[in-house]
């Protein structure tokens, strides 16, 4: 029963922290754009100057920046992705974001959970549990790896440090419940 309340205030604390999270990225991309909007003597002069940064010359720029400094929008667009480098936030990704972490945290910690309710016996419930975790742990870490590098390699060392980590993160709960369970005698 603690494992379950566990896994749903933990569920509700990571997709709230990850809904924030995406809030908080919103409001700070609207408030630099704000933060970005001049008047159109500054927007040439900036516009400029991102450019010579790239080694465009103004003659060459000259037609450019009077194309994107015509329109508000267009030069708000540039001003963000080319000299804050900020890339605007999806409508819905904070709804997306919380709701996809929270229920990741609950099926990723309902699948070790799930040996204790259809087994008698705590300590094989234990075993199977550990057994079907360090699969997942290894299969994620490769998958994870191999995804982004394309090299088995890589999945494999991403398999063994995703092994590690979850390995140190129960042993601590581990430590900590028995440490607890002894204070209580």
């Amino acid at each position: 029963m603690g494992g379950l309340a566990e896994l749903f205030s933990g569920m509700v604390s990571m997709g709230l922290g990850a809904y924030l999270a995406a809030v908080t990225e919103r409001d700070t991309y609207a408030s630099q754009e704000q933060r970005a909007a001049c008047l159109p003597a500054e927007q040439r002069a900036e516009v400029h100057s991102i450019l010579e940064r790239y080694g465009v010359s103004r003659a060459a720029a000259a037609p450019l920046v009077d194309e994107l400094c015509a329109d508000e929008r267009q030069w708000l667009r540039f001003k963000m992705d080319f000299d804050l480098r900020v890339e605007q936030p999806a409508a819905h990704r904070a709804w997306v974001s919380g709701l996809t972490m929270g229920l990741s945290y609950f099926v990723g910690g309902l699948i070790p959970m799930i040996p204790y309710f259809l087994l008698d016996n705590i300590r094989e419930a234990l075993v199977v549990s550990v057994a079907v975790t360090v699969v997942i742990l290894l299969g994620f870490g490769y998958v994870k790896n191999y995804v982004a590098i394309r090299n088995h390699r890589a999945g494999a060392w991403g398999a063994l440090q995703t092994l590690v980590i979850g390995v140190l993160a129960a042993g601590t709960s581990y430590v900590i419940v028995k440490s607890l369970d002894r204070g209580e005698t």
